[in-house]
């Protein structure tokens, strides 16, 4: 060795330059860096190595959410779970996360929505930004959940004995007079719940394009002599492609006019609830204590929720459309006989499609689970193909 060494040009760092690394400072907490540790040592490779592997697939599949969602529906892939969920395979680009058909256990094939032989399927279904939520009651086995981008691939799926109990008005009023299924719910809920009950649009105001164009249509179709007409909320106006898709599809549809029927979700809680719900549903109060009524009758639906709110965004899927498409569906589990319907005697609208709201009462309900959910159900479906 020499006495003295010149280091006056000499650079920080390994020996070797490594092309495409660079060396840096980072603080991580001690049990990740134990853990990593440990993989590195049952792999043989160095912890440091393992940590940026792990960043580089974060980065590659598109962040954390992402990857926990593949490990999720692979582990459920292999467990060979049905209520799991799974890459759409058609309309990807308008619902790129959620379902239409879901795989086998094999993955080979798609299993079809449609029933079971020994009793009818109930499907609950609440607008949502991505399409429809719907909840999946069949007559055996755990209750389901998927997301369609229209209710029309829904429909063209079920059988003639299945039920689609839908949150959205069905049977449109035309003139001044609001809808009496309308009124009499504002009634049994009382205020404040009563307010969730907006009021209907005339058919004409479906095709406007803005909400000032709906509010003079409503307006000018709503008023009489002497009276003023009603304009159409923002509120309403939002949902004003959804209704309208819904009436298209009943006025054009005979098999849609046998299926479906409309449900308004805090009746459907207040029935449940022997009154209505306290709690407004947006609040986590609220969202709590209709979860609450549920798991009452239909213990199985706790886990449906959970899975339903860890496989779909909020901006696609809120928590209360995944609560008023459960309590749909329960709803249309029960014994038709036993159901109530608001007002008490049906009405129609000028197009000849049902202006009520169905619901069930807490002493009425069927309490449902995984092993029977249809044990009082296939009586019933041959009572609701005499009624077709």
């Amino acid at each position: 060795m020499r006495k003295e060494y010149d280091f006056r040009d000499a650079t920080r760092g390994p020996a070797v330059a490594q092309t495409g690394k660079t060396r840096i400072t980072i603080m991580l907490d001690a049990d990740i860096v134990a853990a990593f540790r440990a993989r590195a040592s049952d792999t043989g490779r160095g912890y440091q190595t393992a940590i940026n592997r792990a960043l580089r697939e974060y980065l590659a599949n598109d962040g954390l959410e992402t990857t926990l969602r593949r490990v999720v529906r692979e582990e459920f892939r292999h467990a060979g779970s049905p209520s799991a969920p799974a890459e759409s395979i058609r309309d990807a680009g308008a619902i790129p996360r959620y379902v239409v058909e879901r795989e086998s256990s094999e993955g080979s094939s798609a299993v079809s929505l449609k029933t079971r032989p020994d009793g009818f399927t109930a499907y609950g279904v609440d607008g949502c930004s991505a399409g429809w939520f719907v909840v999946v009651a069949r007559p055996v086995g755990r209750p389901e959940w998927l997301v369609v981008p229209r209710i029309d691939c829904l429909v063209s799926q079920v059988e003639a004995i299945d039920r689609i109990y839908v949150d959205i008005p069905i049977g449109l009023p035309h003139g001044p007079d609001e809808r009496e299924c309308d009124k009499a719910a504002r009634r049994l809920l009382g205020q404040p719940r009563g307010s969730s009950v907006f009021r209907v649009p005339v058919r004409e105001a479906l095709s406007a394009t803005s909400l000032a164009e709906a509010g003079e249509i409503s307006l000018k179709a709503t008023s009489r002599e002497g009276v003023k007409g009603k304009k159409v909320t923002k509120q309403t106006f939002a949902i004003l492609p959804k209704i309208a898709e819904v009436d298209d599809l009943m006025r054009r549809s005979g098999k849609a006019r046998a299926v479906i029927r409309e449900i308004h979700p805090e009746v459907c809680f207040a029935g449940l609830g022997r009154g209505p719900m306290k709690n407004p549903k947006r609040l986590t109060a609220g969202f709590e204590e209709r979860r609450e009524v549920l798991n009452g009758v239909w213990p199985d639906i706790d886990e449906l929720i959970d899975d339903a709110l860890d496989g779909t965004l909020r901006k696609d899927v809120k928590r209360d459309d995944v609560m008023d498409a459960a309590v749909a569906a329960l709803t249309a589990c029960q014994n038709e006989k036993m159901l109530k319907c608001l007002p008490a005697s049906r009405r129609k609208d000028c197009c000849g499609l049902p202006m009520e709201m169905v619901y069930a009462e807490a002493g009425c309900v069927q309490r449902l689970d995984s092993r029977s959910a249809a044990s009082t159900r296939v009586a019933d479906s041959l009572a609701k193909q005499k009624r077709m």
